[in-house]
C-alpha cells in the first residue's frame, strides 16, 4: 500500500483473528485515482493478485463524515 500510494496512506483500522486479518485504509478519491493511473492498475486488481488474499473491497463514502 505504501509503495502503490507513494506513502500517502495509513491504516485506520485493524481486525485480527487467529486465522485472518483485515486492514482498513482511508484514502482520498484524488489519491486513489492518481495512483491507479500511475500504476496502470486499480488497487483492487493489485491486491487480489497477492497470494492468500481472498477478498478486496473498495468503499466510496458519500456523507457528511467524508466531507
Amino acid at each position: 500500500m505504501d509503495t502503490f500510494f507513494s506513502g500517502k496512506v495509513h491504516v485506520s483500522m485493524r481486525n485480527v483473528t487467529e486465522s485472518s486479518f483485515e486492514l482498513v485504509y482511508s484514502i482520498g478519491e484524488g489519491i486513489l485515482d492518481k495512483a491507479a493511473k500511475e500504476n496502470q492498475m486499480d488497487i483492487s486488481e493489485k491486491l487480489i493478485k497477492i497470494d492468500g488474499v481472498k477478498r478486496v473491497n473498495v468503499v466510496d463514502q458519500k456523507d457528511e463524515l467524508s466531507q
